[in-house]
């Protein structure tokens, strides 16, 4: 449902104001779209299957058919690169062809919604940051749109040896469940929303030092106030680089910020929610 002047219960009974995600200065922002109205950056480097030729394409391209043709008839379009879309050029990656997700499916750009979606097939397609930039600060906020039925899977976050058990900074599920954490050795931060994942959501996370919250579908699901952990040492989109804890579905937009953002948290959520109607 999309919220409007007669529907915000969602955020209270009140419509937050409309804003650019950029203006807020995000650590790293990735979609499908772009964030500014004014401008249409490459958001995509994809591989197509017949030739694994690589091309950019603007964020117009993937939905005015240009994507589409170029990858050609009953031929997959694949992720090698998700370009970050804030300052900071954090570019997700991923060379190892078998392990790129898909974005065009035999000719079809892959769509959620009818928006464009990256496709991550639970075995081993993961997108990776070169920088691990949910180690740097313990101060977290991070917002997601995914699409799974999956018992099990990373959306975004970072890891060691296994986000589920010993080392994370995530959006993820485990248990059939959407979850979040900043931990370490099991120390810090867990936030269990007891929403199971079959279906579109938005996710975000406030990782504070007191205050940490989890919010599914722009409602508060779970809280906590011990000190979160940032003992992480890569981040990846989709999957973890040391575990098989793989997301099987689709993200469409991720975006990190490093600041609080908590008294931003309903107006970033309404820019996301506007443009992709989840709830």
């Amino acid at each position: 449902m999309r919220l409007g002047l007669s529907s915000g219960l969602a955020y209270g009974g009140f419509v937050p104001s409309s804003i650019n995600l950029l203006d807020l200065s995000p650590m790293a922002a990735y979609s499908l779209r772009s964030f500014d109205s004014s401008a249409d950056p490459n958001v995509v480097n994809v591989r197509r299957s017949s030739d694994n030729a690589t091309q950019d394409f603007k964020a117009s391209e993937i939905t005015d058919g240009t994507l589409a043709t170029w990858v050609g008839s009953g031929n997959d379009g694949f992720i090698a690169t998700w370009y970050d879309q804030s300052s900071n050029s954090e570019n997700a990656t991923q060379t190892t062809a078998s392990q790129q997700p898909k974005i065009v499916s035999s000719g079809t750009v892959v769509l959620e919604n009818s928006k464009p979606a990256i496709d991550f097939d639970g075995s081993d397609d993961e997108l990776v940051l070169a920088n691990a930039i949910l180690s740097t600060s313990s101060t977290r906020n991070y917002s997601a749109v995914f699409t799974t039925s999956d018992d099990e899977g990373l959306v975004v976050g970072g890891d060691h040896r296994s986000f589920l058990n010993t080392y994370g900074n995530a959006i993820y599920i485990a248990g059939s469940e959407i979850k979040a954490k900043a931990l370490q050795n099991g120390n810090g931060v867990l936030l269990e929303s007891g929403v199971t994942p079959n279906g579109t959501f938005l996710a975000t996370a406030e990782i504070i030092s007191g205050s940490s919250a989890l919010y599914v579908n722009g409602v508060q699901k779970a809280t906590d106030a011990d000190a979160p952990q940032n003992h992480v040492y890569t981040t990846q989109i989709g999957g973890g680089q040391y575990t098989n804890n793989n997301l099987d579905g689709t993200i469409q937009e991720i975006v990190i910020y490093d600041t609080d953002q908590s008294d931003n948290r309903t107006d970033i959520e309404y820019a996301i929610n506007t443009y992709y109607s989840i709830y």
